[in-house]
């Protein structure tokens, strides 16, 4: 199976390479505990599987890394809750998937990427080899129920009234039951809808009922993933539940980060750094841009020359043949198609201002070509019937500039870095604090005094 590369960054998302001081216990009293903060303990199972579906796809990861970020996802999903209430873990976008689809389907992954074929090898021991036997009510759809229930009634979003919403969880497309389980189980079409992101809403508006089926057909294969997990990995239900704390809380310091503006989404505006990068002051940009002067250069000027060729065969022929040993000046006056190959310099542009750059596209080309570099040829933009050419472009000289202190350029590149880095500054003051106000216990035996 391949690896998911978003397992890898599943459990660890860290904002600074230090490792801050924490008030820690070693202790090797409860063997079954590999670590504890505060009343939450993380199993030995538990962190087992995590650090084997993480090592797959990073070697580098050490046990001791992969505690240390469960714990410090662990302290900041408090802080989380603390800061921004419990809103944080069921709030909805318009676009995306609920968060709870993403916490589904995180533990699905986990347990697919670690025991792919002990679930498969599950399922194939059911009477029918297959989660069919698990179905009670086969899927079933009214065209007419499902049309009434999802159609858009003039509204311009992708969302159902509360009404629909009402009618979408009494209308069941399947029941079924799980081994072991007495009770049956349903499957609304509210059940489907309110997991998907806006593509999964179109396709249900529009009464696609191929997707709503394949949808029904997924969401069985996830309970019994969960099922398995529970009941036939060998993991305790403690176990198992540490898991999905540990997958909450590794969302909840992503939604952390992301509303502090050190971790961006596309769903998402950094308005955390805008409003930073605002109360930056004019002496700590010019600070700032004494301190990081390369960054601000600029070309100023360049002087260049031209090979124009009338075929993309022969412009590759000469360009061969230049980089070979044919002079540059040989090349224009025995192939150039430009008048200026008569020139007293063989095919010069002069020099070609920052301002004069956008006048024209060989110009622009030749602007941002390397200085004593001959260039491979490119062909000229198709305008108005005229005729396509290729240019070969070399640059004799470049002048470097920079930017004026006091630009407009600067401000804003500088002020953006400041607030970054204030941001990072002041994330891992809280994260000092967070870590150092926290009960953490480390298992001795297993981890010894390298974690923190």
């Amino acid at each position: 199976m391949v690896i998911n590369k978003f397992l890898l960054s599943l459990f660890i998302i860290v904002c600074s390479s230090v490792v801050a001081h924490a008030s820690v216990h070693y202790q090797s009293k409860d063997v079954g505990t590999i670590a504890q903060i505060n009343d939450f303990k993380i199993s030995v199972a538990s962190a087992d599987l995590i650090f084997e579906v993480t090592k797959r796809g990073d070697s580098s990861i050490t046990k001791e890394g992969l505690i240390r970020g469960l714990i410090e996802n662990y302290v900041f999903a408090r802080e989380a809750e603390r800061e921004f209430g419990a809103k944080i873990l069921v709030e909805k976008t318009k676009v995306a998937f609920a968060n709870q689809v993403h916490l589904d389907r995180d533990f699905v992954k986990t347990f697919l990427q670690r025991y792919h074929d002990d679930i498969q090898r599950s399922i194939k021991k059911l009477p029918t080899r297959n989660l069919t036997s698990l179905i009670q009510q086969p899927f079933r759809l009214d065209a007419v129920e499902f049309k009434q229930t999802t159609a858009l009634e003039g509204s311009l979003e992708h969302i159902l009234t509360k009404q629909q919403v009402e009618r979408a969880k009494q209308l069941i497309l399947m029941t079924y039951q799980l081994p072991k389980k007495r009770s049956i189980d349903t499957v609304s079409l509210w059940d489907i809808y309110s997991r998907q992101n806006l593509q999964g809403r179109i396709a249900l508006h529009q009464q696609n009922r191929t997707f709503l089926e394949k949808q029904t057909s997924e969401y069985l294969l996830e309970r019994y993933i969960h099922y398995w997990a529970y009941n036939e990995s060998g993991l305790s239900k403690n176990d198992v539940d540490a898991l999905v704390e540990m997958f909450k809380d590794r969302f909840l310091k992503k939604q952390y980060l992301v509303r502090k503006g050190l971790l961006v989404d596309m769903h998402h505006q950094n308005a955390q750094q805008t409003v930073k990068a605002r109360e930056v002051t004019k002496q700590e940009i010019l600070e700032y841009y004494q301190q990081h002067k390369a960054e601000f250069q600029i070309v100023e000027k360049v002087k260049a020359r031209h090979i124009r060729l009338d075929s993309q065969e022969l412009a590759d022929r000469v360009y061969k043949e230049v980089v070979n040993g044919l002079s540059f000046d040989a090349a224009v006056t025995r192939y150039s198609i430009s008048e200026d190959k008569s020139l007293p310099v063989p095919g010069d542009l002069g020099w070609i201002k920052n301002k004069d750059k956008r006048s024209s596209w060989l110009k622009g080309v030749a602007f941002i070509q390397t200085e004593n570099i001959i260039s491979k040829p490119f062909r000229s933009p198709q305008k108005g019937g005229q005729p396509i050419y290729w240019e070969i472009i070399l640059v004799e000289n470049k002048v470097i500039g920079y930017q004026a202190p006091d630009s407009e350029g600067v401000r804003y590149e500088a002020s953006r870095h400041i607030a970054k880095r204030k941001m990072a500054e002041e994330f891992e003051v809280t994260r000092r604090q967070l870590l150092d106000s926290a009960s953490i216990k480390i298992n001795q035996t297993l981890l010894g005094g390298h974690v923190y």
